[in-house]
């Protein structure tokens, strides 16, 4: 061992890996024995970790792997015995020193708002690798949750977690840098023990100094929505303020924005919070699918929908878990009330399941309907009747599926005709 080793990366990778040329392939004694030094200014974090002793680090997994970083998990043993995750990130060296240049400046809120920072290793290419440096060098960071899912938006997030999230940004402000390139897959999150969240920013490359006026605390005012006239004192805050719709407004965005509606036009809707954390429902499941354009029909179906949203939450005392649980359902049932409002023929392309994904209508059975699979979405007993019938509307739903008692064999286990049932029954 060289006796300027300071860390041994041993890579102990899922086999899925095995053909992957991630960046770590190149250092020099891989896959085990990979020497390292700590090339670090004294100013960063350090690890509580035995000295004189180089600190062996098991690679167990790839965290995030593109086209100018590859993150690798990884895990040490501290002085005490205790083992320890880290997130190791490597790339170029100027990319790399520039990274941990901006941690440096925002040590304040390490810990906080962003990942701790350990320090820097280089390491050797093995012969024959090519690399745009002389030497492979690696952030070591504080391992903290996970990335946030692909699909994941900011509005669509519970406002507490908004409210957190901002924030965290906050402080980052507060310490004198503006983060440039802020967006959903530079955030991580971790579960509390008590079920609730805590962030941290990442990808601390793109940024400029920032002189921040805002002292608002976002979290302390998530029990009511506030109304946006709360001067924050800083254009970048204010923007994204608003992006997170973390503002009541006189308006109720839906759909990403491409249906809005005054407040005051329609009855019987949940708040825009409850509308982002449910999320957008899957529209023009009952029209020809490169022929679904009536701007209008996508109006009425989605108020409708959330109207079904708000009367399920008035039954089961505020239990979003549950609405989200029958997402699909209460789409398909939107759906269904406005082909009989409109005295159209529904022939849905999707079918929703019990587990609450989509399945194409062939797939659940050639020529199937809905009621023909009611049997399978067992787990909707006591589900239908979703829209209120005071609404203003001009539609009676009296539309039933489900007996609110459980299948017992006899007639009418799935709410349609007896003609279906004794057709089963036989």
């Amino acid at each position: 061992m060289s006796k300027h080793c300071d860390y041994v990366l041993n890579f102990e990778l899922p086999r899925k890996y095995i053909v992957d040329p991630h960046r770590g392939r190149k250092l020099k004694g891989f896959p085990t024995s990979c020497e390292l030094r700590m090339v670090t200014p004294d100013s960063v974090n350090s690890l509580n970790t035995v000295s004189g002793t180089a600190v062996t680090v098991s690679i167990t997994d790839i965290l995030h792997e593109g086209e100018h970083s590859t993150v690798y998990l990884g895990t040490l043993i501290d002085a005490e015995g205790h083992p320890i995750e880290v997130a190791l990130k490597f790339g170029d060296t100027k990319r790399v020193e520039a990274e941990a240049a901006m941690y440096d400046s925002l040590r304040s809120v390490q810990g906080i708002a962003i990942p701790r920072l350990y320090g820097i290793l280089a390491g050797s290419l093995k012969s024959g690798a090519y690399w745009a440096d002389p030497e492979m060098t690696c952030l070591v960071l504080e391992r903290f949750g996970d990335t946030l899912p692909d699909d994941a938006c900011f509005r669509y997030m519970s406002l507490p977690d908004r409210a957190c999230i901002l924030d965290k940004l906050l402080k980052t402000h507060q310490a004198g840098v503006h983060h440039c390139e802020f967006k959903e897959e530079y955030v991580l999150q971790k579960v509390n023990d008590d079920g609730s969240h805590d962030y941290r920013i990442v990808h601390w490359l793109d940024t400029i100094p920032h002189d921040c006026g805002c002292d608002f605390d976002f979290l302390e005012h998530t029990d009511v929505q506030l109304d946006y006239t709360v001067d924050l004192r800083c254009e970048f805050m204010d923007a994204l303020s608003q992006l997170f719709h973390y503002w009541a407004s006189d308006v109720l965005v839906m759909m990403g924005g491409s249906v809005i509606v005054m407040k005051g036009s329609v009855t019987n809707m949940p708040t825009q919070d409850i509308i982002d954390t449910i999320g957008e429902p899957l529209l023009g499941i009952g029209f020809d699918e490169l022929d679904f354009t009536r701007t209008q029909a996508e109006r009425d179906m989605c108020i409708s929908f959330y109207r079904m949203v708000q009367k399920r939450l008035s039954k089961n005392g505020n239990d979003i878990s549950e609405v989200q649980r029958l997402k699909s359902y209460l789409v398909y049932q939107a759906h269904k009330k406005w082909h009989l409002q409109n005295n159209e023929a529904f022939n849905p392309r999707m079918l929703p399941m019990p587990n609450g994904r989509w399945v194409a209508a062939g797939r659940a059975g050639s020529g199937r309907t809905f009621d023909e699979v009611a049997i399978e979405l067992h787990d909707f007993h006591g589900v239908g009747d979703e829209d209120n019938d005071d609404d203003d509307d001009g539609y009676d739903d009296d539309d039933e599926y489900y007996d609110d008692d459980e299948y017992d064999g006899e007639d009418d286990y799935d709410g349609v005709d007896d003609e279906y049932d004794d057709e089963h029954k036989a």
